[in-house]
């Protein structure tokens, strides 16, 4: 497992059984949102100079030497790496001040390809399982709301839900559904779900935080709540 000291801000490898954390990153900046890949051997990740800097480094580290590679260091803000499902590319979101773009590198040719330049915010992003669509928690006016984004489309279908903000997207394990974190008007919070064939939301819990994913569980697409 990944653990991501709140405190320092460097990432550290938990060893299984007997729960003794290797340091991975060094104390001369803050490193966060580490993703494992499938095999476990490698991992991405974001690094800055010092806390909610306004640009940050997206790096890949080799597990097994230590070794780490730069893989964007741009004037912008790089947020959520996430491993395709066999490892072979990988999803991030670079954004500047008032818009984010979706890019999906590939591991084999070490290119970028834009899947969205979205004019607005994007706060949170998650694939598919088949990797055929994302959805994204974005910025519409005043509201934070949902939008499936078939790949290689570039457009967005936004999800009509309610005049709540919405963020957290995340798909279930078959794709049929997302899970998403609903913020009501008196401030308070509850998970949904939302069924994309039939087009309906159902209430699952209204007494959590948020939603997030394992990052060593991509095999499983393990679904976290943080209650």
């Amino acid at each position: 497992d990944l653990v991501r000291s709140r405190g320092l801000g460097d990432v550290y490898k938990r060893q299984d059984y007997n729960y003794r954390p290797s340091q991975l990153t060094n104390f001369d900046s803050y490193a966060e949102m580490p993703a494992l890949n499938q095999t476990e051997d490698k991992m991405l990740f974001v690094s800055s100079a010092a806390y909610n800097a306004e640009f940050n480094t997206l790096a890949l580290m080799d597990l097994k030497t230590n070794k780490k590679t730069i893989i964007s260091a741009q004037h912008v803000e790089h947020r959520f790496p996430t491993w395709s499902k066999k490892s072979q590319a990988f999803y991030f979101l670079q954004c500047t001040r008032g818009s984010c773009q979706l890019i999906q590198h590939d591991m084999l040719t070490g290119q970028n390809k834009s899947l969205l330049d979205q004019p607005s915010r994007i706060y949170s992003f998650d694939i598919s399982p088949s990797e055929t669509q994302a959805v994204i928690a974005y910025r519409n006016g005043r509201k934070i709301e949902l939008a499936l984004v078939p790949l290689g489309q570039a457009e967005l279908k936004p999800l009509a839900i309610s005049n709540n903000n919405q963020r957290m997207p995340k798909f279930s394990p078959d794709g049929k559904t997302i899970f998403f974190v609903e913020k009501l008007v008196d401030g308070s919070t509850k998970l949904n779900s939302y069924n994309i064939e039939e087009q309906s939301v159902k209430a699952i819990n209204s007494t959590f935080h948020s939603i997030t994913v394992s990052y060593t569980h991509l095999r499983a697409h393990e679904t976290v709540l943080d209650l």
